[in-house]
């Protein structure tokens, strides 16, 4: 399926999703603040990473510490007690914890105490950029079975991918993006990343067609590779799921998620979350 046929509303009004934030320092690190810290309030992109945000947020609770009191150099975040993986999309994040009835979302930030052992390091940006252009050669290795379209980019195009994501430009992004583009008929796997409700990570190879060459939908991708959560013979299920915080229809095609939904890497990321 070629950009020129894509429902471009629909995937600009994706590219625009936001969660709203409320950042607040962690309890344990402003005790010995000079000055009672300040919640951070954001939108941030669904499509982005946190990491690309720190920045702005470590320049707002900085004012709050005495000199010398930052033992890191890297803000990391947490919900809860569990510290927030960057390198999945922020909006991925939101709809892992579920938390769309609780907005702004609250998460602390941290300068102490980095958690090596559960997120990948991001101190270098350049960090940043390998690890997003590493997972966009992934999926389009799984599309089409090699790399020549990335591959074959120029330095301007690969900077325009990127810069398209940190600074939220979607023409500047979609214009390049679209140069990997696949037809539907031509594709070798269509790339997922499934988020299952107990945190495990599903990323089988799977097909856009069954084997009566009929299009897979959404339940027929969820049916064959995470069956312990949308079991066969059924139509009651314990779990919804979400794409870019909504529930699709099941019978949505899976190729038309992919191309319309998937996020700034290739891949398309399905969160199964329990019924409440």
């Amino acid at each position: 399926m070629q950009a020129s046929v894509r429902d471009e509303h629909i995937q600009r009004e994706i590219w625009n999703g936001a969660v709203p934030i409320e950042i607040n320092l962690a309890k344990n690190e402003s005790l010995g603040c000079k000055s009672t810290p300040e919640a951070y309030y954001l939108l941030a992109q669904r499509n982005g990473y946190l990491a690309l945000l720190s920045d702005e947020i470590k320049q707002h609770f900085l004012q709050f510490f005495n000199e010398g009191d930052i033992d890191d150099d890297i803000v990391w975040f947490s919900y809860g007690d569990a510290p927030l993986k960057w390198h999945f999309p922020t909006g991925v994040l939101f709809d892992m914890f579920d938390r769309q009835q609780d907005i702004p979302w609250k998460i602390e930030a941290h300068f102490k105490n980095f958690p090596s052992d559960q997120i990948i390091d991001y101190s270098l940006t350049e960090a940043l950029k390998s690890h997003y252009m590493n997972n966009l050669k992934e999926a389009n290795y799984l599309k089409g079975g090699a790399n020549s379209k990335i591959n074959l980019l120029s330095k301007e195009e690969q900077n325009n991918l990127w810069d398209g994501l940190k600074e939220s430009n979607y023409d500047k992004f979609w214009g390049t993006h679209q140069i990997l583009s696949l037809e539907t008929k031509d594709l070798r796997y269509v790339p997922i990343r499934i988020l299952t409700h107990d945190k495990k990570i599903i990323q089988d190879p799977i097909y856009a067609y069954n084997g009566q060459d009929e299009e897979n939908t959404l339940l027929d991708v969820l049916q064959e590779h995470a069956v312990n959560y949308f079991p066969k013979n059924t139509d009651q299920y314990d779990y919804k799921v979400y794409v870019h915080g909504i529930s699709p229809p099941m019978e949505t095609p899976i190729t038309w998620l992919a191309y319309h939904c998937c996020h700034p890497d290739n891949f398309l990321y399905i969160c199964i979350i329990a019924n409440s």
